[in-house]
């Protein structure tokens, strides 16, 4: 097949690993296939290869055809990918919707507390910094910025943590990239992170929430969204 490193390469961009887009693609060129040819083309292990089979399962992209004494994979159509980044899409703007839905809670409770406030606003860069700054080993991150310095920023954030606080802290990123323009265009949310606090970040503002409560309320909410991607 001809630019298949480019191909993969492409498909990468849309949420397979490249384990997936090579495994995808080579059941496009070589058509069904039993897990061993998988296994020595792709130079893995067979539990790997069916580890990946199943994940392509789950994306519809491949199909098993059971037979007497073995089992052989094809690719679906291509068009089966479009439909998977319809239903991902839909699911992010869902998401987003939900925590649009909570920020506004937050917003009417920052305005309407005079005396306990659970939110406070501040600037995007100090929502970082305090971030960087966290002593907690178990972090998440809910990403919905597609934008290239926003993953730079990440990593160098993650790095930062990880060299003060050591290699075993668990760091999770989930990527809710949108692939259309904000609901709204004086709203956009960027990036949501965990820590002992959550930091809710839009494009010129940010909201530090100090209640362990809610706090675990978004920890729960990053665990579901991360079943359900």
């Amino acid at each position: 097949m001809k630019n298949f490193e480019l191909i993969v390469g492409e498909l990468t961009k849309l949420g397979l690993n490249r384990r997936e887009a090579n495994l995808y693609l080579t059941l496009l060129q070589k058509g069904p296939s039993s897990a061993t040819q998988l296994s020595s083309w792709q130079k893995l292990s067979r539990p790997t290869i069916y580890r990946i089979l199943a994940d392509l399962q789950k994306k519809q992209l491949v199909i098993a055809n059971k037979q007497k004494r073995s089992t052989c994979f094809s690719a679906n159509s291509p068009e089966m990918l479009l439909q998977e980044l319809v239903l991902r899409k839909r699911r992010a703007e869902e998401q987003e919707r939900e925590f649009l839905r909570i920020i506004s809670l937050l917003q009417d409770y920052y305005q309407s507390l005079s005396g306990k406030k659970i939110a406070y606003l501040i600037n995007p860069r100090i929502a970082w910094d305090n971030f960087s700054s966290t002593h907690s080993k178990d972090l998440i991150v809910l990403n919905f910025s597609a934008e290239k310095k926003t993953s730079q920023k990440l990593q160098k954030v993650f790095k930062k943590i990880k060299e003060r606080l050591g290699g075993d802290t668990s760091i999770k990123q989930i990527n809710l990239v949108k692939t259309k323009p904000s609901l709204s265009k004086n709203v956009k949310l960027k990036t949501i992170l965990i820590s002992e606090k959550t930091f809710v970040i839009f494009s010129n503002k940010a909201f530090r929430i100090e209640q362990e409560e809610l706090t675990a309320t978004f920890r729960l909410i990053a665990e579901v969204i991360e079943l359900k991607n």
